[in-house]
């Protein structure tokens, strides 16, 4: 029989694991994989919202990814009104050692995959903002430079060669206007 995608009858990894934390709540169901639509809008939150001007603040990143790694792997609810204040979220599981139980159950893979991501985009991310700020800083100091040998130019500028050279290019061009794309014929 030849094998196709559908004759493997695949389905994505629903498989969970789970904590308790206390003997009198329920338990907590950790994830063992999250769809890759799901990480990747996780990662990419995680890095706009981490981002102060053209630097990425190490201390969001870490609060970010640890508070969006219990959102999105475990079976914690908040209300919208507590998912307003995620630094005292961070602060509140940090505190309680809930970040170190929930990625101890995560797979090696998982959480590798996504670590590894968001530093890499990071890092190139910063590598574009050092090329294009270095760019930019070039160009700002040449510019008085480039404003005085401009201004030189203008110095120096004879309206009356201008003309004679527009004269001979009409000339050249048949008496035409030189504005324009006709062909010479």
């Amino acid at each position: 029989m030849k094998a196709t995608f559908n004759n493997m009858k695949l389905k994505v990894n629903t498989e969970v694991k789970t904590l308790t934390i206390r003997e009198d709540m329920d338990l907590i169901e950790v994830k063992q994989y999250l769809p890759i639509k799901d990480k990747i809008d996780m990662i990419e939150a995680i890095i706009d919202q981490s981002k102060e001007g053209t630097i990425y603040n190490r201390a969001k990143i870490e609060m970010y990814f640890s508070v969006y790694l219990v959102f999105l792997y475990t079976n914690i609810s908040f209300t919208d009104n507590q998912k307003q204040d995620i630094e005292k979220i961070y602060d509140v599981l940090e505190s309680n050692e809930i970040f170190d139980k929930v990625v101890d159950l995560i797979p090696d893979s998982e959480y590798s995959f996504l670590k590894d991501t968001i530093t890499e985009n990071i890092s190139i991310l910063e590598d574009h903002n050092n090329r294009a700020g270095a760019a930019i800083r070039a160009l700002i100091e040449d510019l008085p430079h480039q404003a005085e040998t401009f201004g030189n130019i203008l110095d120096t500028f004879d309206k009356e060669k201008y003309a004679e050279v527009i004269n001979f290019a009409r000339a050249a061009n048949g008496n035409r206007d030189i504005h324009t794309n006709q062909p010479i014929e």
